[in-house]
């Protein structure tokens, strides 16, 4: 446990773990590791859980699941939710009403952590800028480790590390808002956009969790921002830690900008410099542009070297899902960005895209209010030669599109069927974008899963084309 931090007990208490997902079965693995006795609960039925949850039946492991989900939590010493748990839920009202502190996963992982965490949150670009941050600290041969949100918990990383890494942290909001303690020594936030609606509301309780990723900074701490979003830039007033801004726009005293050159620059203290040009950067898109200078922020404080973050700014490729080239087929360029789950990531990947677009959208909206979809719509009309829609909202992306002037717009029951009628329209030196706007649960199990079947669809197409004579197909992994 590193110096300044209250102790947290586990061995020989009684902790409850809320939500039996990836984090949750990590907590559990890492709590029995420490000789807790471990409650651990879920409403979901064990069929309908990672096979991983059957194996605690054998351990020492209260397990509690479906219809006798939470029963005892009133008896625990400590309680440790998921982040898709929602804070009013009843077993977490109910565990405050009885006197028991509840935090989540990366409070529990803070607590135990022997090394300084770099955390990284953001309305998007999170997973991109913290697999960034990552690639440089290796290129740099400095020992680290990227978890959190972007899919490997904190606290198992927390298990790997010794004194002398750095852990990097992907961190969403559902994760901020059970923490105490939690203080990473590198603090980003890239950027606030509405999202999470259903959850927050209001912008307002979104932003204001959001912020809480600096509340325990101290002086010696590192704020970075993005100078150029005026929520942030707002709030960033607040901050304790040594505020380090990143703007596309204009100079940053303390920070990290594009000058008049078009060229990446440093002007913070003692690492003042020239990156790379602008035009180096790999990643398509100026919300890619602002994710590397973030990272660049991030790796310059910690010490890495310029010439580690300009190499990786002209090799580093993206991550799945995030505008991720999948192939080219007779011309034709199929994207992955299933990971755009609300409209501000949608226009942003309209934005970074030259060739003319045909775009697949819709799903499960993540937002509420009535005109949601409006300004994508406009976007849509503006940059798109087709939209074919599918999911809950299909109707709704359909309707603020047309209202915008979108003549060509499609229906489609499955992505399957989107995908190879969005092909059939499009011409050579074309591309058929997958960009949802929306969540997948009304299709999929997740993001992922969504883009996984976009891919298998393209391939598939790929396949086809490659039998039938004067075609030709070309997939990434035959580049």
């Amino acid at each position: 446990m590193r110096k300044g931090k209250l102790a947290l007990e586990i061995h020989g208490k009684r902790i409850g773990v809320i939500g039996l997902g990836r984090s949750g079965i990590a907590v559990t693995r890492f709590l029995l590791a420490g000789g807790a006795h471990v409650l651990a609960t879920d409403a979901k039925p064990l069929e309908k859980l990672r096979p991983e949850v059957k194996l605690f039946e054998d351990e020492d492991v209260e397990l509690k699941l479906g219809d006798k989900a939470y029963e005892g939590i009133e008896r625990c010493d400590l309680v440790v939710t998921s982040p898709g748990v929602p804070p009013d839920s009843v077993p977490l009202t109910r565990a405050r009403e009885a006197g028991i502190p509840v935090i989540g996963e990366i409070e529990l992982a803070f607590h135990f952590s022997p090394c300084p965490l770099i955390a990284i949150t953001g309305t998007k670009g999170k997973t991109t800028t913290a697999s960034l941050l990552g690639a440089m600290l290796a290129a740099a041969d400095i020992p680290a480790v990227v978890a959190g949100n972007i899919g490997y918990p904190l606290i198992s990383a927390v298990t790997e590390v010794t004194e002398a890494h750095l852990i990097v942290a992907e961190v969403s909001s559902f994760q901020l808002e059970t923490i105490r303690q939690f203080r990473p020594h590198v603090a980003v936030w890239l950027n606030i956009a509405e999202d999470h609606m259903n959850r927050y509301q209001t912008m307002e309780t979104y932003a204001t969790i959001k912020q809480r990723l600096f509340a325990n900074q101290e002086e010696k701490d590192f704020a970075i921002f993005n100078a150029d979003d005026a929520e942030v830039l707002r709030r960033s007033a607040a901050f304790k830690g040594r505020r380090v801004g990143f703007s596309l726009h204009r100079a940053v005293d303390q920070g990290i900008f594009i000058n008049g050159k078009e060229q990446i620059q440093s002007a913070i203290r003692h690492r003042q410099g020239i990156i790379c040009s602008r035009r180096a950067i790999r990643l398509p898109g100026e919300h890619n542009v602002a994710n590397a200078l973030a990272a660049s922020a991030a790796a310059l404080v910690v010490g890495c070297p310029i010439e580690a973050i300009a190499e990786t700014l002209r090799n580093f490729s993206g991550v799945p899902h995030r505008l991720e080239v999948v192939g080219e087929v007779n011309g034709v360029l199929f994207v992955n960005d299933s990971q755009a789950t609300i409209p501000f990531a949608v226009m942003a990947a309209l934005k970074s895209l030259e060739r003319p677009i045909h775009l697949i959208a819709g799903g499960q909206s993540k937002l509420q209010e009535d005109d949601t979809f409006a300004e994508l719509g406009r976007l849509i009309a503006e940059r798109c030669l087709s939209l074919t829609c599918i999911g809950e909202v299909a109707e709704a992306i359909a309707e603020a599109s047309s209202r915008r002037g979108m003549k060509e717009v499609y229906f489609a029951d499955t992505l399957e069927q989107a995908t190879r009628e969005a092909f059939a329209r499009a011409r050579p030196g074309e591309v058929v974008l997958l960009s949802p706007a929306c969540a997948s649960f009304d299709m999929f199990r997740d993001y992922e899963h969504r883009g996984e079947v976009f891919k298998a669809t393209v391939r598939a197409i790929g396949e086809e084309v490659a039998g039938t004579p004067g075609c030709d197909a070309l997939l990434p992994d035959e580049a």
